[in-house]
């Protein structure tokens, strides 16, 4: 056999897709695990966490991408399937709500946030801001933020009906960027980095000091909006798998996570 040929063989794709949260985090750690394992190509991609649990329970993909907690639905969908789902913590987020650069407002309480989202205020005036309708703009169903935005802030509340729905993070930071009245939420590490925007503190009651989302307010869970970001599996995972989830886990992998702009385990 020619070494050409070994080489060949030896080569492994994993596919490891998901939260489009997380996509900008799993690119990197793919890079950097496939430089270390040239054997080895992580296919990072994107599409949202619903679609990154579907894919590891239908067999497409090896590992998923989630930003939000496994659901009790998720679990009877790979019940049904034969599959059990294992969800691992492989990084910290704060969950930043973002408005028009323009847009006065020093700050908001999260029961601010649970009332603008759910349309119950409708104008910035109503929270110290400029006298102008509230536009909000929320992912899609697709979207793991989306659903830990509603169970995790909106208490499982629907979101209100002049809510605008947005395919990717991107374009809902566009479109924020864009309306004078918008708001929007989404993972730090990804929305901070657009213009046009800007992260609104968050007060976790009235009164309390508005925080932003930080590494140190986050790890400390002082910023109201935090969540655990996972990579999920079906099990028995298999080893090549469970190799690039242990770098991920390392020093190494919690170190490249920070420097890609999300917060790594606190320790």
């Amino acid at each position: 056999m020619s070494i050409l040929l070994a080489a060949v063989i030896a080569l492994e794709t994993i596919r490891f897709g998901g939260s489009d949260t997380m996509y900008p985090m799993n690119l990197a750690l793919a890079d950097a695990y496939g430089q270390a394992n040239p054997s080895i190509t992580i296919a990072a991609e994107g599409g949202g966490s619903v679609l990154g649990i579907r894919g590891v329970i239908d067999g497409s993909l090896q590992l998923g991408a989630s930003s939000r907690d496994l659901t009790p639905a998720d679990y009877d969908a790979a019940r049904a399937a034969g599959v059990r789902l294992r969800a691992t913590p492989v990084a910290l987020d704060g969950l930043a709500i973002v408005v028009n650069e323009t847009n006065t407002v020093p700050s908001l309480t999260l029961a601010q946030v649970r009332e603008i989202f759910t349309g119950r205020i409708r104008n910035w005036n109503e929270v110290g801001g400029p006298n102008l309708t509230i536009t909000p703009y929320s992912r899609d169903f697709y979207s793991g933020t989306y659903g830990f935005m509603r169970t995790d802030v909106l208490n499982n509340n629907d979101f209100g009906p002049s809510t605008r729905y947005e395919p990717s993070t991107a374009d809902e930071a566009t479109k924020i960027a864009q309306t004078p009245g918008g708001i929007g939420y989404g993972g730090i590490g990804i929305l901070g980095r657009f213009k046009g925007v800007r992260v609104v503190p968050i007060r976790p009651r009235e009164g309390a000091e508005a925080i932003f989302p930080t590494k140190e307010t986050v790890q400390s869970r002082d910023y109201p909006i935090w969540r655990r970001l996972y990579v999920v599996t079906a099990e028995p995972t298999a080893p090549s798998s469970r190799r690039f989830i242990a770098f991920v886990l390392s020093p190494e992998g919690q170190r490249i996570i920070e420097q890609s702009g999300y917060f790594p385990l606190a320790r």
